[in-house]
């Protein structure tokens, strides 16, 4: 917690390797990569998204936080909120393409994941 603003920082220094860089790239033809979540409402249904991803905003589609398909996601690659800091680019991990649950999925991830340790 920051003593001049009261603000709680959850980043994370660039040893906390137990939080820190714990999940890999998420795959669709992966099932412990993929969620399907049943909708207990008026209108059921089930969704299905990847699992340590979530959508970027660019899409114009309102469906946050999921990773859906047909549109680029981030990488979740820490255990908690922190997940990087900085401008978005690609993020190393192989897209997706057709002709699974989620099809044509771009990844990206933030240039930096972690501070240095003082």
């Amino acid at each position: 917690m920051s003593e001049k603003t009261g603000a709680v920082h959850y980043a994370l220094y660039t040893g906390a390797h137990q939080l820190r860089t714990r999940h890999g790239c998420p795959a669709a033809t992966v099932p412990q990569d993929l969620v399907t979540h049943n909708w207990a409402t008026a209108t059921s249904g089930s969704t299905t998204f990847l699992r340590h991803a979530h959508e970027t905003d660019t899409d114009e589609v309102w469906d946050l936080p999921f990773c859906l398909g047909n549109e680029s996601c981030f990488v979740n690659p820490n255990i908690g909120a922190y997940q990087g800091h900085g401008v978005p680019g690609p993020s190393g991990c192989p897209g997706i393409g057709t002709g699974g649950l989620i099809e044509n999925v771009n990844f990206q991830t933030f240039a930096n994941n972690g501070f240095v340790s003082p």
